[in-house]
């Protein structure tokens, strides 16, 4: 049941005058599995592996570390990561909040390579909006609850309209 109504998350991304900073939490712990999924399809590809729970007991640590986090005011947007992936859940999120985002990929791919598979696969996992005093206190969280090998600050939303990936 819902407690508080006011305390509902939504992908809205929020442009508050001071830093906020976003979390990708991937409970594919990297396998960036790309069976099935829209990029493939697009493709006329099936894939070999598909994206699956592997780890019931990460995924209920996730959602009650989410519902923590949430009740503590920590989380500001939230955005799972399904269908499209990553890439489509940063492009949703700024249009919900009519705002850019700059994002870097450097914490996911050690190569070019690795791009398409960081953005595409829709492996469990989220996105998150925390300001940025609050990120290492929500990186903790994550960190106490076992999450924190697969938990990357990503990028921030810009007050702009453009979308920008980068990996150094």
């Amino acid at each position: 049941p819902v407690q508080d109504i006011r305390k509902t998350l939504t992908p809205q991304l929020q442009i508050l005058g001071e830093d906020t900073e976003l979390i990708l939490i991937d409970l594919g712990k990297g396998n960036n599995r790309m069976g099935a999924s829209a990029l493939a399809q697009v493709y006329k590809k099936v894939g070999h592996h598909a994206p699956d729970l592997d780890d019931p007991h990460t995924f209920k640590k996730f959602f009650n570390v989410i519902q923590k986090l949430n009740n503590k005011g920590l989380l500001l947007a939230y955005h799972d990561r399904s269908d499209g992936g990553l890439f489509a859940t940063l492009c949703e999120m700024s249009f919900a909040g009519h705002c850019g985002i700059r994002a870097h990929l450097d914490d996911m791919c050690a190569s070019e390579g690795e791009v398409v598979d960081a953005l595409f696969n829709e492996e469990l996992g989220a996105v998150i909006q925390v300001r940025h005093c609050d990120a290492d206190e929500v990186l903790g969280w994550l960190h106490d609850e076992g999450l924190g090998k697969h938990s990357f600050v990503i990028g921030s939303p810009e007050v702009n309209d453009n979308i920008v990936f980068t990996l150094n």
